[in-house]
Formats: structure tokens, sequence, C-alpha cells
């Protein structure tokens, strides 16, 4: 059978007919180029399909709900009337609506987890991989072969397609090995001759609340979760729909420049910007 070549999408999305399926299936078992090729287009779908469906709190919508069906208030007594001014009431109603608005909308405003299904990286599983590449003093491990080891044309298609495979992180961490893992992560390494740099990608919303052991801290322009262990320090953010992951032994004066040529997660919101986003939101679900 010849090269899947046009028909890598059309196999991966299952639009292939039963003979035609399998043989496709039979082909890409013994063709690396086309199982390369069909691992690919595994992680493009995936990231395609990695979107968040914001939706509002329930216990707001009902809220909001009720609004229209809220009977008007009472008219107050003649005196109460003749002591407050029309004026005075009227814009005494108006602040407190505009100050219940601001505060809903600050609500709604609350940044997202980010894109795709929340996950934690398999963190231990990174930090032992890593102990066992440097245990013997090797810290420089040549690029291994295999079916899994990515060429540098995949990779740069990759780093095209929002998976940063760089040749180089920071000033002189040159790579030396990409992988396709089985489940879909992408494995780099890197190393300036003396120290070791690992970088794991997978698809997702990291969550930090199942992130055990870890602290936050602000390496640069990044905002990110460290576990520092003897020989080894595990970095771990998520940004753009991406899990990242930094394994090394390189001391800060290196790590930081090579985390600042990768994905940082958008900033906090301030004050304004958080209710302006929640206005927003609070629109498209009142339109919807």
């Amino acid at each position: 059978m010849a090269h899947l070549d046009a028909d890598v999408a059309a196999f991966v999305d299952g639009q292939l007919s039963p003979d035609a399926t399998e043989a496709a299936s039979r082909h890409v078992q013994d063709c690396a180029r086309c199982r390369e090729a069909v691992a690919q287009q595994r992680h493009l779908k995936m990231r395609m399909q990695a979107t968040s469906d914001v939706r509002p709190p329930a216990s707001l919508l009902a809220s909001l709900s009720e609004l229209p069906r809220t009977p008007a208030p009472q008219p107050p007594p003649l005196w109460t009337r003749v002591l407050h001014s029309a004026v005075w009431g009227a814009s005494g109603v108006a602040v407190g609506a505009s100050l219940a608005v601001m505060l809903m909308a600050y609500v709604a405003g609350a940044p997202g987890r980010g894109l795709g299904d929340a996950v934690v990286p398999p963190v231990d599983a990174y930090a032992a991989d890593f102990r066992t590449a440097v245990g013997g003093g090797d810290v420089v491990r040549p690029a291994s072969s295999g079916q899994d080891v990515m060429t540098t044309a995949r990779m740069a298609d990759l780093t095209a397609n929002g998976w940063p495979c760089h040749g180089t992180l920071g000033h002189d961490l040159e790579r030396v090995e990409g992988r396709l893992q089985a489940e879909g992560a992408v494995s780099l390494t890197y190393t300036d001759g003396t120290g070791r740099l690992e970088l794991h990608e997978q698809t997702g919303a990291l969550d930090t609340d199942r992130l055990h052991g870890f602290a936050q801290q602000q390496l640069g322009d990044h905002e990110v979760w460290v576990r520092d262990q003897p020989g080894m320090r595990t970095v771990v953010w998520d940004a753009e729909g991406v899990v990242y992951t930094v394994v090394t032994d390189v001391d800060d004066a290196r790590l930081v420049p090579a985390l600042g040529d990768l994905p940082a997660a958008a900033p906090r919101p301030g004050l304004r910007e958080r209710v302006g986003h929640g206005l927003d939101r609070l629109t498209g679900w009142l339109t919807v």
C-alpha cells in the first residue's frame, strides 16, 4: 500500500471505508513515516478540540431569571415622598442598581481555568525518568532511535501549530531529542553540555487543586508551580490549551531565559478589565 499522505486526516477522523481503514491500519503498523503523520494529526485534532465551554453559575442564572418577575416596589408614604425629593430617590436607586450590576460583573469576570480538560501531568514519572537519565553521570545522553523519535521537519511542523519544539532554549540549551509519546504528549530533551532540561507538553488545562507538593512562584514573566528535589527542579504551568512540565538541573540563570522562549499564561486581569469582561459575559448570557 502507498503512503497515506492526503488520507491521513480521513483515517484519523474515521471517514475511510471499512476496507480502506483496515488496510491503512496495517500500513501504519509497518510504516514509520505514516505512523508519525497519524500521531501528529491526532495531536492537532486534540488541540482543536481543547476549547473551554464557559457557562454561567446556575445560581446566577436563577437570580437573573427572577428579575423580570420581581414585583414593583410599593410607593412610599406621602410624608416620605415629601422629605425625599424625586432627584435624590432616583439617584439612590440608580447607584444601588449600578453597584449590583458591577458586583455581578466582577463575579462573572473571574478568569477561567483555561482551555481543555483539567489535567495533572505525570510529574513523578517525569522526575524518575530524569533521575535515571542523569543518575550514571551521563548528563548528555545521545538522541535515541525508534518509531516515536521525531524528525527535525516534524518538530518544525509541531512548532508552527502551537507545540513549541524549539532548537534552542534560552542562551545555550540545545535540543538533542524529541519524541511523541503514546499518550499524546510531546517530550523534548535539551542540554548545554553540563546541565539537562526535559520539556513535556500535553493538551489541557493545569488542575492546580490536584498538583501536590508544588509551590507557586514567579520565574521571569512566568507564573509557575515549582517542586524542588535533590538534584532537580520540576516546573509546571499551562498556556493556550497546553500544559508544560520542565524537569531540569540547571540554575535559575539558565532556566529563566529558557522559560522565556515558551508561552506564558495570560496575566491576571485588573479590576477594570475583570469587570469589563464580566459585563460582556452577562450580556452574552442574557441574549442567548
